[in-house]
């Protein structure tokens, strides 16, 4: 066991052992030293004297366990009956390793590519060894002994020695069989209990035989010591050496083995344990030095399966680029059309700010897809928890934006006063933004320090094979087994409390839905509200009908990585879009009407219409100045309008167009002349006359960015 469990590091074995006291007693003391060492084993028995068909079946069922290490006790004689029934049943060659718990009577030389030939090649036996010399101790000084031996001693060992048929000992060879020097410990210890059970009187029974028999002494095969009560011998105190089966040339059609040692065993100066020592490398049946496993490959050699995100990363990464840019092109936007009659009323900042909402929520999707097959578990663990830091800080500032948003315009122009001065900044509004931030930030916070989520690895429901190895597996973000609260619970306040601003914003877009579109996206928060409604209705049964599935991880990111998406982009084009088209609308129109105004020919007089004016004014190329002023009179004008009927007229030279007084005569103008307004002014029985006052009324935009000089209120 040692050598399995501290050099082969087994953990998985199948014994085949012979059903008689010997192989039973091997059997207990080898699975008792396995356990120890954390080796799993499975044991078959098979009778002493066995049929072809109990061979057959001893083997197929050692076969059945799926094990790749299979440990034989029995005797010598029948090693090969066992390698060529398992060669038949291909359980032998370089994915097995067959293991021999004593010596193996094996044939020198067979056929190449017969039955033995195929099972020979890498096996291995474990041999209890007296010593070997020049390791010192018992050993060393008996094979001195041995050598000293005269031929009368020689002589006398041979006449009084048992005989056996086919058998006969030389006690004349230079070293003798292996197992002569354990029989001389055996007698030795004998001799010891007896010399003990005698010192009180002359005769003794088996029972104080045993009793007497020495702890430990110093033999001829090193260091003998006796387990506590019994007398058999400690294992670590023998000295065990594994022999190695191999390869020694190919002649003829016929293949030579030899064995030899590999590694030797050797016991430490108190026989408590062993000591590696390598003669020779090993060589198994694939013809390298390296063991084969225990066990056959997870998942039939394709290892296992981890359910990694994959592919569905760079679809989740596409997904986030694109709501960055669009969000960045937006906000690009913003800023180069700041001025703009559009921009303005639709208040800047806040529109930077729900698009820096939508890259924050955004983000959410790049920490989604972190698993361990790229990054550190500890890597994983912190995108866990910053998941929900960005989709809920995300969330809450895109909404706290169009709450904020939406509730100026509407302290502006739900006045009782339509005509009264009321400045709203953002300074004003900016309250509410920060409360539902700071409150989203609070329960985060909370969330962190008291039930972290952390990147952990879970076997699928059938993700264990027959070994009790995982073969299917999936990394999710869960709560760490000492989490002091339950992460669903800040979840679940997160939800409620992003509910409560969604609410809170569509009331207030409800307030100004008669308020035009110019300056409410009423309309478009409540698209905006339906279609995550929608994503949510769409998405949470998709998540818990997969969620049965292998790939449930896999699918949930899929899910949310669109459900994201989805809800940024729905935000971001419903609230840009109508104001980049209104906005290019207006433009376009603006354009118009300066061509219309800069583009009439001397020939184009007809019949036209009159009007009556109070003051004699001048009109040139879209100006308008006023009799009797200055230089400081003269404006570019925001506005056009088309002359109305009276008794004055506007002429002009029909060849130079120069501008003309303005007299009393009735006379006809160009049909569709237009004029560009160039300070407040109003129109009374049609009259046109210059207005007192500054500032007759202002509009939205001018109230909301308290800028501009304000527009006549008709024209």
């Amino acid at each position: 066991y040692h050598h399995l469990s501290e050099n082969l590091k087994v953990k998985n074995i199948a014994i085949l052992y012979v059903n008689d006291g010997y192989g039973i007693s091997f059997l207990r003391t080898f699975q008792g030293l396995a356990q120890r060492g954390g080796i799993r084993s499975r044991a078959f028995a098979y009778p002493p004297a066995f049929t072809e068909d109990e061979l057959r079946e001893a083997v197929q069922s050692v076969k059945e366990t799926g094990y790749r290490y299979i440990f034989y006790i029995g005797f010598p004689e029948n090693v090969n009956f066992f390698l060529k029934e398992a060669a038949r049943q291909e359980l032998t060659g370089e994915d097995y390793f067959w293991f021999f718990g004593n010596e193996a009577m094996f044939e020198e030389i067979v056929d190449k590519d017969s039955l033995l030939d195929q099972a020979y090649n890498g096996v291995g036996f474990l041999q209890p060894s007296a010593g070997r010399e020049g390791f010192g101790g018992g050993y060393d000084a008996f094979l001195s002994a041995w050598r000293n031996l005269d031929s009368a001693a020689t002589g006398h060992f041979s006449d009084i020695v048992p005989k056996y048929p086919n058998f006969e000992y030389n006690f004349t060879s230079e070293v003798p069989i292996g197992w002569a020097m354990l029989a001389y410990d055996t007698v030795v210890a004998m001799g010891l209990a007896a010399c003990e059970a005698t010192a009180d009187g002359e005769y003794f029974n088996g029972t104080e035989l045993l009793q007497n028999l020495p702890l430990s002494f110093d033999g001829a095969s090193g260091l003998v010591k006796f387990e506590n009560s019994s007398s058999t011998r400690q294992s670590t105190s023998s000295l065990m050496e594994i022999v190695n089966l191999k390869r020694n040339g190919v002649e003829g059609g016929k293949v030579k083995y030899e064995a030899s040692s590999s590694t030797v065993l050797q016991p430490n100066v108190d026989g408590s344990l062993w000591n590696t020592v390598q003669i020779s490398p090993f060589i198994y049946a694939d013809g390298t030095t390296t063991a084969p496993p225990d066990l056959p490959p997870i998942n039939d050699g394709k290892g296992v399966d981890y359910h990694y995100i994959g592919k569905l990363r760079i679809l989740g990464y596409l997904l986030a680029s694109v709501v960055a840019v669009t969000s960045i092109s937006f906000a690009g936007w913003t800023f180069h059309n700041r001025k703009t009659r559009v921009a303005r009323a639709s208040q800047p900042p806040f529109l930077v700010i729900i698009c820096v909402g939508a890259i924050i929520m955004a983000s959410s999707i790049i920490t989604m897809s972190f698993d361990d097959q790229y990054f550190s578990t500890k890597a994983a663990s912190v995108a866990c928890m910053a998941t929900p830091w960005l989709l809920s800080t995300g969330f809450a500032t895109t909404f706290s934006a169009l709450f904020s948003k939406t509730w100026r315009i509407n302290k502006v122009l739900t006045q009782p006063n339509r005509f009264q001065r009321v400045t709203v900044g953002v300074k004003d509004v900016i309250s509410p933004f920060i409360a539902f931030f700071t409150t989203n930030s609070i329960i985060l916070i909370c969330w962190t320090i008291l039930a972290p989520l952390e990147f952990i690895r879970t076997a699928n429901k059938v993700g264990t094979d027959q070994f009790n190895r995982t073969i299917s597996s999936y990394g999710s973000c869960m709560a760490a087994s000492d989490t002091r609260a339950d992460p669903t619970l800040f979840a679940g306040f997160l939800a409620a409390w992003n509910t409560l601003i969604v609410a809170f914003t569509t009331y207030q877009a409800y307030v100004a839905r008669n308020i035009s579109t110019d300056y409410s996206e009423s309309k478009y928060i409540a698209y905006c509200i339906v279609s995550i409604l929608q994503a949510f209705i769409m998405g949470i049964p998709i998540v818990i009908l997969l969620n049965q599935s292998e790939d449930a991880h896999r699918t949930a990111f899929l899910v949310q990585s669109l459900f994201v998406f989805i809800v940024t982009m729905v935000i971001l084009l419903l609230i840009f879009v109508p104001k980049i088209l209104h906005c290019r609308s207006a433009t376009r129109e603006k354009a118009s009407n300066r061509q219309k105004s800069d583009g009439l020919l001397p020939n184009q007089t007809e019949k036209g219409l009159h009007f009556s004016i109070s003051k004699g004014i001048n009109m040139m190329n879209g100006l308008v100045r006023l009799e009797g002023g200055g230089p400081q009179d003269t404006h570019q004008g925001e506005r056009s309008g088309t002359v109305g009927e009276g008794q004055g007229t506007i002429e002009e030279h029909p060849m130079t167009r120069q501008p003309q007084r303005i007299t009393n005569s009735s006379s006809t103008l160009p049909q569709g002349l237009q004029f560009i307004i160039m300070k407040p002014i109003k129109m009374v029985d049609g009259l046109i006359l210059r207005s007192e006052n500054s500032r007759m009324s202002e509009s939205p935009d001018d109230l909301l960015n308290n800028t501009g000089d304000g527009f006549g209120s008709r024209s």
